[in-house]
């Protein structure tokens, strides 16, 4: 991989990583109606808004609400909180379904949602930021070191097809990547989170036949 080309995609990295975020001290404390919160959102983490991408529409958060993904506003207005669990969905949306979401953040929602647990949804979040800032480093080293490889094979002649082969090779690696992560994402949320719902099930079942069993 020549060196322009090397050039161009670790400014490409260093476009994704300055925008990557939306900080805690960057959602406000005040409750905001729908179009304060797309703004918001928008602003801070539509990867390409020069080509008039949005992270997310009023359509998607009405459909998160009724798809029990987002609790409901009140009196149309979103909390920090919400504003937050809209945050994880954009970043899980990507490559997982709305269903698994909602395996994952569901157990959040319940227990953190109305600030009566024993962490608040912000302190979560910032705790999760920490992670991904330092993690962020972590990816870009391993991003670059597949650049190397990539640039290594089929030999180091420069000619516009090996280019086109290196920078295929390039796609291929970060893929197996993307594959391996997501596969494993899944297996977690279908076998811790699926677990769960066989215990809340059962014990549902558990207290219909105590009920109907009860003289009246």
């Amino acid at each position: 991989m020549n060196k322009e080309e090397r050039t161009r995609i670790e400014d490409l990295l260093k476009g994704l990583t300055d925008n990557l975020h939306l900080r805690i001290d960057e959602i406000p404390d005040l409750d905001l109606y729908m179009d304060q919160v797309l703004t918001l959102i928008n602003a801070h983490l539509s990867h390409d808004r020069s080509l008039g991408e949005k992270a997310l529409t009023k359509t998607m958060i009405n459909n998160y609400t009724k798809q029990g993904l987002l609790p409901s506003p009140e009196k149309k207005k979103y909390s920090k909180n919400h504003i937050i669990i809209l945050v994880f969905i954009y970043y899980f949306k990507s490559f997982l379904s709305l269903e698994e979401i909602q395996a994952l953040l569901t157990p959040l929602t319940d227990k953190y949602f109305s600030g009566e647990g024993s962490f608040s949804l912000p302190r979560i979040y910032e705790e999760i930021l920490q992670l991904e800032e330092e993690q962020t480093q972590r990816l870009i080293q391993n991003i670059m070191t597949s650049l190397d490889e990539a640039g290594n094979c089929f030999g180091q002649n420069q000619e516009d097809s090996m280019v086109e082969l290196k920078r295929f090779a390039l796609i291929c690696l970060l893929s197996y990547d993307v594959y391996m992560k997501k596969a494993l994402i899944e297996a977690v949320i279908h076998d811790l989170y699926s677990e769960e719902k066989e215990e809340k099930t059962q014990a549902a079942k558990s207290r219909s036949r105590k009920k109907k069993s009860s003289p009246s």
